[in-house]
């Protein structure tokens, strides 16, 4: 795979969670958290786009 479509693929991934995250943050369930608990909630929810990202990142280019 060619390293611009590489970090296309990423670019769009990461702009999809983060759209997903900022869509679950304004949801009205969650907005009436605490602001430490929908903050405890988005980060727990946002861990494993970064981990997957990393992992498959290692297995395509090991």
């Amino acid at each position: 795979m060619p390293v611009g479509g590489l970090l296309l693929r990423y670019v769009l991934i990461v702009a999809g969670s983060a759209a997903a995250l900022t869509a679950l943050a304004f949801a009205p369930g969650i907005r009436k958290l605490t602001t430490e608990s929908r903050l405890l909630l988005a980060g727990a929810l946002a861990f494993p786009v970064p981990a997957i990202l990393a992992i498959t990142t290692w297995i395509q280019t090991g």
